[in-house]
């Protein structure tokens, strides 16, 4: 949520989680401080002008994702605002104390937005709480510049020993901070002793000694703060995450380096690079505070990325900082078990006393911690297993603890595991069994390449490998891993992994039996690859082996069928057992599935009933293959029909059995021969169920119904064995009670009539079997009703058709002719008419009937039992409805009608609203005089038909017209003008009792007499639209709107003009007018100001492309009228830009703010960095001018320099109006990435190799700040010059025993300031002679080349010479010398104008020569 700057808050206080309906609280909000990742920071001032912090929640899409739903999302946001708001409640010196909470209506078209498709938003959002906290005038400890430099060693650790205490504190309190940064610490400008601490809506509490996983700041830590511990999927974490957090502010105390600023932490592609960062730190502090280096042991111990290798407690932090560790245990785990652990103590400090031991199981929450005495050994019995981590730490005579120290563990449990041999191929059974059970173990199957096949997980102690939803490929040897799981408190500890290699075979297929004449046939079918692997087969019966004939048959390329023949004879009576047992290459004796064979003789199969006639039955089974079978027995209820070797028989039923529906059970079985005797085979049944009465005549009843009678019948195309004596009865049930219609012989013929019904109800029929009341059809019957209609065709203004309609069922019924009573006015007229036979429809014409009467008709017809009656209904004739149209004036109306009366009326009479007759006509149209103008007429009519019938008409309304007079204004002046008129009508003007004159504004409202025709109106507004009307009374009471008009009286010349400034300044002139109160100016529509003054000064404008001024006259009744209007194009931020000079200098930056001053209005500028002012100075000073070189050295009183950071200035330009201080304007610049600099070398630097030594030459460089210059050379690091800021020049001859030629030579430059250090490597080879820095210059003077030198040059060479080039005698060659300090040497060319070649020879001071390269000189060519 966004507040608004400036919004004053006014709302109710939640107290114990119910909004209070009488505590409230006011604040108004002053700015907003900063926006974080979950919430808005406001400054505020309440009521009594305390200064507070708001904090709003700020809702984003990123973490609403997180959510089920939107408002589930902002549910956990105001949750943890109640949470904060319970945590600050602790109180602590460093914490905000907690004011309250407010609720207000969130207004912010942001969150409105981001909630628009959440319907209960428009609700929760009139419920939004703000927290009102204490507020810190402070700044964050990330924005103090250079804490690492500025601030001592000693220092820091006292900002670090505060922050500890407080973390101490909420420790004990039951919470974890998970929030220290350096970012949510504070310290004040004025007063660096105190540390606040913001933030902590991500405090959350302990249960049990964890983070509790129900409070709303669960796992909400931000990298890089971010421990081991939280990127562990399902562990839980402690207070030890406030100790790593700890650490990295530590670490920002230290090295000045925030982690949430850099980037190092995730280029390193680890989470944790910071041990990295730690020793460059220690590199510093061996150099300069070789005392503290526990300070850095300190910081290592607190950023272990896992909390077991941590330091244990805030307790034992604290315990460090106050007395630093001397040493620490060296120790080795020897021996570790599940049943204990054995620890052997290479070393402890001198001082120690006793040893405490602290062991850790990863994943568990219990913690093993004791008090040993100093010794060499320790044992620990207990039951642990998984990753362990042992510390071990002493304590000396005052109990002061040493470093602890850890070592980790991994024990894992062993398991026995058993494999089962009694399985098939293609499955592998385990058991296992140990001293302590796992939860579960975890198969995998590794392949030849490798690949890992996850077989499941067992909780029990056996598992059956593979399980049916995994594939393995047959004919390959896996190697299977077994890996025990043991229950921990956050999760599964691996135990011991057992592997095993298993050669995956294909099951062995189950026997097959085939019955042969002479004994069984056993076979399997395998596939080639299958039978490569087959050494022997036994054939097991009833677990015995038996002899068997073999037979191999190739049935295609994959498959090959082999067969074994018993041929010994078996019991038919008994249950055999049969199955294979096959010798495996590699694997051993594997056996099949076994096959139980029953030798009783099989039984009859698919036996099924057909009945393709009435009464006439056809079994049929499947046919057994037995070399034993004789025949089939059939049996019909016990008795035996046949015995037939065919598997069919088709019998016929006795009619007796149809009528008396008895079922029947029809058994089948098979008789075999053993040894002479029949065997008798179990017997198949089937029940035989013969067709019912019902069945046969279901559908053979046919029904015919109409309103008066349901008549049943027989179809007669459907023959049947009906015997002669079977008797019907045909049942209707009405009130729930039986009723026989009629009883019949049941034959082809028959026939059964109801004719005692009413139509349109529904009966229920029954047919039955007299003799035995066998139910044979049932059926419900709805009785058509009586179906007569009548639908209105036409209505006329005399006469009516109706339509009529009756159903052929119905018309069948009616006796006689049909009656149609017309009822009028208490009078009924019937008439008659007769329905034909083959009649659909019947159209019944009323004629003679009055216009816009109504009239009741009712039809009714004889239907034989009853009189029917049917009521058509109500019709009301068409009533004549005349259309006028009427031409109104002011004083009379015309009437005409439409269409005309003549021949359809006998007249209209016309009345007044109080029921007067006023009027009579036959003619279609009349025309009504002496009306009034401008009035509202009403007429109630009435018409008269031609047979003296009257009734009541339609009232026809109309309004006369105004009568309209001419009038204008003239005249017209600044305050006044004048109105005239004229009345022509003169029958009006007699009606005229008097006149009124309404003016708007402040004229009012004026009688006058009725003879006026015109007024002069004065004292008027100017610039103002006055309205006017001239009204008329007349003697009849009523008032007439002659005329209305308007009119603007004249504006005053006003003239303005702005001059433009730091300040603007407005001034404008204007003719004197009573009406005119003040002006008002406007800027960009915002009003400035009103004065009475001829002037004003602008100070509030904002720099930008153009500015409006609107000046308004504001008048005496508090109107505004726009006198003038002005577009400016002010200053901005570039024109003070452009004035302003920054000069970067070494360890300063000038300012030059002369320019400024040329800016109208200027008063002062004001120089701020961060908060401090460096500069003040007025318009009075003519040269405006700054240097800044840093703060002064108390010592000497000289600036020891700006550090070499960019820096952030903030210039205010003020400008002030001349006749009012209170009217000024401060421009305020921002000037970021000011840096000041600091120079690697000296001024006009330069380097001069000769052939064995380096010169080196500089000037003194304009600054007081360089204290010192140092060059070293790198191979040997000797200091080769060290000295003040002066012109130097020096030469590196190895200590006048020359240097090396063709060597390269690096060398240190090392610039001290007062400020700053600076250091440059530069790398110098020895390769050749340059002699540019000699200054040679070169002169041809008529035949001889004059070469000069500068003499006052430092250099190694002593003598230069000459010498011919390219001479074929060495008397030539022979070289010319001369002393350097003689500046000159020339050379005699020779008279021909040939090419002359040379070369400069040069001997040094170590004794050696060089030569230039050939140089050429052509005496004529100018050179």
């Amino acid at each position: 949520m966004r507040l608004q700057k400036g919004k004053e808050i006014d709302a109710p206080v939640l107290i114990s989680g119910k909004i209070s309906p009488v505590n409230r609280y006011q604040v108004k909000v002053i700015d907003q401080v900063c926006q974080g990742e979950h919430f808005n920071i406001y400054k505020g001032e309440n009521a009594h002008g305390m200064t507070v912090c708001l904090k709003a929640i700020r809702y984003r899409s990123e973490k609403k994702e997180q959510f089920s739903s939107a408002m589930d999302y902002v549910a956990f946001r105001r949750a943890t605002l109640l949470e904060e708001q319970k945590f600050l409640s602790l109180s602590y010196p460093c914490m905000p104390e907690p004011l309250g909470i407010i609720i207000v209506e969130n207004d912010s078209s942001e969150d409105s937005k981001f909630f628009r498709k959440e319907p209960l938003w428009e609700e929760v959002r009139k419920q939004e709480p703000v927290f009102i906290q204490e507020f810190f005038d402070s700044r964050p400890l990330s924005a103090i510049p250079n804490i690492a430099r500025n601030y001592s060693i000693a220092k820091r650790l006292d900002i670090f020993q505060k922050v500890v205490d407080f973390c101490k504190y909420a420790h004990h309190e039951g919470y974890i901070l998970q929030n220290i940064t350096p970012d949510h610490l504070l310290m004040s400008p004025r007063n660096d002793q105190n540390v606040y601490i913001v933030g902590t809506h991500r405090a959350c509490t302990i249960q049990d000694g964890k983070a509790d996983k129900k409070h709303p700041a669960y796992q909400d830590i931000q990298p890089p703060c971010l421990p081991g511990e939280i990127l562990q999927p399902g562990h839980n974490y402690d207070q030890r995450v406030d100790l790593y957090q700890l650490g990295y502010l530590l670490y920002y105390l230290l090295s000045g380096i925030n982690p949430a600023d850099d980037t190092w932490w995730l280029k390193e592609g680890d989470f944790f690079p910071i041990k990295k960062e730690i020793i460059d730190i220690s590199k510093t502090f061996r150099h300069y505070f070789p005392t503290q280096l526990w300070v850095i042991d300190l910081l290592l111990e607190l950023t272990q990325p896992f909390p077991e290798q941590r330091i244990p407690d805030i307790e034992t932090l604290d315990s460090y900082l106050k007395n630093p560790p001397k040493g620490k245990v060296e120790f080795q785990i020897t021996d570790a078990n599940c049943e204990c652990i054995d620890v052997q103590i290479n070393s402890t400090p001198d001082n120690a006393q006793q040893l405490c031991v602290r062991i850790e199981t990863i994943g568990k929450t219990k913690i093993f911690y004791r008090e040993y005495p100093v010794s060499k050994s320790l044992t620990f019995p207990d039951k642990r297993m998984g990753d362990v981590v042992c510390g071990i730490a002493t304590l000396d005579d005052r109990r002061n603890l040493s470093w602890w120290q850890f070592q980790s563990v991994t024990i894992k449990s062993r398991l026995n595991f058993i494999i089962r041999r009694d399985t098939p191929p293609d499955k592998l059974s385990f058991l296992w069994e140990g001293p302590e059970m796992p939860h579960h173990v975890c198969f995998v199957a590794l392949d030849e390449q490798n690949k890992r096949i996850s077989l499941g997980e067992y909780a029990d102690n056996e598992a059956q490998l593979p399980p049916d939803n995994v594939t393995l490929e047959y004919y390959k040897v896996y190697t299977i891993e077994c890996t025990p799981y043991y229950q921990s408190e956050s999760g599964f500890i691996a135990g011991e992994i057992y592997s095993q290699e298993w050669l995956f075979y294909p099951p062995i297929p189950e026997p097959t039996i085939k019955y042969l004449n002479q004994g069984l046939e056993l076979s399997m079918i395998i596939t080639p690859e299958q039978e490569s692997r087959i050494e022997d087969v036994v054939v097991i019966h009833n677990e015995q082996a038996k002899t068997t004939q073999n037979a191999r048959v190739v049935l295609n390329k994959q498959q090959i069928q082999l067969k074994y023949f018993i041929q010994d004879s078996l019991s038919l009576s008994d249950t055999h057992s049969f199955y294979f047992q096959v010798l495996l290459q590699k694997i051993g004796w594997k056996r099949s599935d076994a096959v139980m064979a029953t030798m009783q003789l099989p039984s009859i199969e698919g036996l099924e009933i057909l009945e393709p006639t009435v009464g006439i039955c056809q079994i049929k089974w499947n046919k057994i293959q037995h070399p034993q079978l004789d025949s089939y027995e059939v049996k019909y209820d016990s008795e035996v029909l046949i015995q037939t070797p065919e598997p069919q028989y088709t019998f016929t039923c006795p009619w007796k059995t149809i009528i008396e529906q008895t079922q029947a059970k029809i058994q089948v079985t098979p008789i075999f021969i053993e040894r002479g005797r029949k065997i008798h085979s179990e017997p198949s049944t089937i029940e035989y169920t013969p067709p019912t009465i019902e069945k046969i005549l279901k559908d053979k009843i046919l029904c015919l119904v109409s309103p008066f009678s349901v008549q049943f019948t027989l179809d007669k195309n459907f023959p049947m064995p009906l015997q002669n004596n079977m008797h019907l009865a045909l049942i209707r049930v009405e009130n729930d009670e039986p009723v026989t219609i009629a009883k019949v012989k049941c034959t082809q013929n028959m026939r059964m009539i109801d004719t005692n019904i009413v139509p349109g109800k529904i009966y229920e029929y029954y047919i039955h079997l007299d003799n035995d009341q066998t139910l044979l059809w049932q059926k419900t019957i709805e009785i058509p009703k009586v179906e007569i209609s009548a639908q209105l065709q036409y209505v006329g203004y005399e006469d009516l058709v109706w339509e009529i309609h009756v159903e052929e069922n119905t018309a069948s019924c009616i006796k006689g002719r049909i009656e149609i009573i017309r009822e009028h006015q208490g009078k009924e007229t019937a008439q008659y008419f007769k329905w034909g036979e083959d009649e659909e429809v019947y159209f019944f014409e009323d004629k003679n009937l009055d216009p816009g009467s109504r009239y009741k008709y009712t039809l009714r017809a004889n239907l034989g039992k009853e009189l029917y009656t049917y009521a058509m209904g109500e019709v009301s004739t068409k009533e004549y409805n005349l259309e006028e149209s009427i031409e109104v004036y002011y004083n009379r109306a015309a009437i005409t009608w439409n269409p005309p009366i003549s021949g359809l009326l006998g007249g209209i009479e016309i009345y007044d609203k109080k029921g007067r007759l006023i009027a009579f006509t036959k003619a279609d149209s009349i025309t009504l005089e002496n009306l009034e103008p401008d009035k509202n007429y009403e007429f109630p009519l009435k018409y008269r038909y031609s047979n003296n019938c009257l009734k009541d008409g339609k009232v026809i309304y109309f309004r006369t017209l105004p009568y309209k007079i001419s009038a204008d204004a003239f005249d017209v002046g600044m305050d006044y003008f004048r109105l005239r008129w004229d009345v022509p009508d003169q029958g009006v003007a007699r009606r005229i009792r008097e006149f009124y004159l309404d003016v708007s504004g402040n004229v009012g409202k004026h009688i006058l007499s009725k003879t006026t025709r015109s007024v002069h109106l004065k004292q008027l507004y100017p610039a103002t639209i006055y309205q006017w009307s001239i009204m008329a009374r007349l003697k009849s009471g009523s008032i007439l709107q002659l005329y209305q008009g308007e009119t603007q009286t004249g504006m005053p010349l006003f003239i303005s003009e702005v001059e433009i400034g730091l300040v603007h300044h407005l001034r404008w002139n204007f003719p004197p007018c009573p009406a005119i109160d003040k002006i008002e100016i406007f800027r960009n529509d915002v009003s400035i100001g009103q004065t009475t003054e001829n002037e004003m000064y602008d100070s509030d404008f904002k720099g930008s492309a153009e500015i409006n001024y609107k000046f308004y006259y504001v008048l005496k009744d508090n109107r505004r009228v726009l006198a003038d209007e002005k577009n400016i194009k002010p200053l901005n931020m570039s024109h003070l830009f452009a004035a302003l000079q920054i000069q970067p200098c070494i360890g300063g930056i000038k300012w030059d703010f002369t320019n400024i001053r040329n800016f109208k209005y200027f008063k002062y500028i004001e120089l701020y960095q961060d908060d401090t002012i460096l500069y003040k100075q007025g318009a009075h000073i003519a040269n405006l001018t700054f240097e800044d070189f840093g703060k002064a050295n108390p010592e000497n009183n000289k600036y020891i320099g700006l550090t070499d950071e960019a820096k952030n200035y903030r210039l205010a330009v003020v400008g002030v109006a001349p006749s009012t201080k209170k009217c000024k304007k401060k421009w305020t610049l921002n000037i970021k990435g000011i840096r000041c600099s600091y120079p690697d070398l000296p001024e006009d630097f330069a380097i001069y190799p000769e052939h064995c030594c380096i010169f080196f030459e500089w000037d003194e460089m304009d600054t007081d700040l360089l204290r010192q210059i140092i060059i070293r050379r790198e191979d040997n690091g000797a200091i080769l010059y060290q000295g003040t800021n002066q012109a130097t020049s020096f030469c590196d001859d190895n200590n006048s025993r020359g240097l090396q030629v063709g060597q390269t030579y690096a060398y240190t430059i090392e610039m001290i300031y007062n400020n700053f250090y600076t250091t440059r490597t530069m790398e110098v080879t020895l390769d050749s002679f340059d002699p540019v820095h000699l200054d040679f210059q070169t002169n041809l003077i008529n035949d001889v080349l004059v070469i000069t030198w500068n003499t006052n040059t430092s250099t190694s060479i002593e003598l230069i010479g000459w010498q011919r080039a390219k001479s074929l005698s060495h008397f030539f060659q022979r070289p010319i010398w001369t002393e350097f300090q003689a500046g000159m040497i020339t050379i005699p060319l020779p008279s021909s104008n040939k090419d002359f070649a040379y070369q400069m020879l040069f001997h040094d001071q170590y004794g050696h020569n060089f030569a230039t390269e050939p140089q050429v000189v052509n005496k004529n060519i100018p050179m």
